[in-house]
């Protein structure tokens, strides 16, 4: 498709006949409009499950104000397709735009992605438990009397983290209440998994689709995989299949995720609250 020229002038379709087969085999060029509609029509030919957006480029950059300028000429369509386990993925058949880029892993490209990396990394660079202790025993004393810095540090830290994790737990509870309303059990537990994940550091991101962020999250969480994996699988089929998914296993795998989760919070408050000490 990409090889038929753009051409925005061309004649309506004649009266009855289909505008795809018009694009297709008759004046083999034409807009955005036909592209979408032809890349569609032909890969649901083929049984690829395949549906026209509709929207905006990006428009024109003004380097003035670090902007994009979007006029009505921008406006736009392009095709989403459909993988099993990826979800709905963007292509762009129309000759006058660039192809569709698509970032991988560790890789300087997608700015979401640098961002996951470095928050990977970060984690993994977390003291554990017993750096910590080995750090606080090497705290020096005052010369004179009074309490040891290290003593003081640790009072004020419990302090601290009390109120932290009290905070965090007021949020959990507040994403958890909100994510349940109206919302059947799969799209439940889905829901309340995308509001409890922010907090140990891996938020759900627009532009993913549910197993590009089960796969990340599943990173982030690997005791959780299974769980997650199920969890997306069936928000899936119930969203976009409409085949309802079994709400008993969508409750149990929540049940069994949850505790992760939690733990996946105390963790990263605490690690945080190590790095304030040092």
């Amino acid at each position: 498709l990409r090889d038929f020229p753009y051409n925005e002038s061309i004649a309506a379709p004649p009266e009855g006949q289909d505008a795809v087969d018009y694009f297709l085999f008759e004046v083999m060029e034409g807009y955005c409009d036909y592209y979408a509609s032809a890349m569609a029509v032909l890969a649901r030919a083929v049984g690829i499950p395949a549906r026209v957006d509709n929207g905006y480029t990006r428009g024109e950059y003004q380097a003035e104000s670090n902007t994009f300028l979007v006029r009505e000429k921008h406006a736009h369509a392009w095709v989403e397709v459909y993988f099993p386990r990826y979800g709905w993925v963007e292509f762009e058949p129309t000759a006058s735009q660039p192809v569709v880029a698509r970032p991988q892993a560790n890789t300087t490209q997608g700015e979401y992605l640098v961002e996951d990396t470095d928050r990977l990394e970060r984690a993994e660079e977390e003291p554990r438990p017993e750096d910590l202790r080995d750090e606080l025993s090497r705290a020096s004393y005052p010369t004179g009397g009074g309490t040891p810095n290290w003593l003081q540090n640790v009072r004020w830290g419990g302090v601290l983290g009390v109120i932290a994790l009290a905070l965090l737990g007021g949020i959990a509870w507040v994403r958890w209440w909100r994510r349940g309303w109206g919302l059947s059990p799969v799209e439940r537990a889905y829901e309340r998994l995308v509001a409890f994940a922010p907090l140990i550091g891996c938020p759900c991101q627009p532009h993913q689709t549910p197993y590009e962020y089960a796969a990340l999250l599943s990173r982030f969480l690997p005791a959780g995989r299974a769980q997650i994996q199920l969890i997306v699988e069936l928000y899936v089929l119930e969203k976009f299949a409409s085949r309802s998914g079994d709400s008993e296993i969508a409750r149990q795998a929540w049940r069994e995720i949850q505790p992760l989760l939690l733990r996946g919070i105390f963790t990263r408050a605490l690690a945080g609250r190590s790095a304030h000490l040092r």
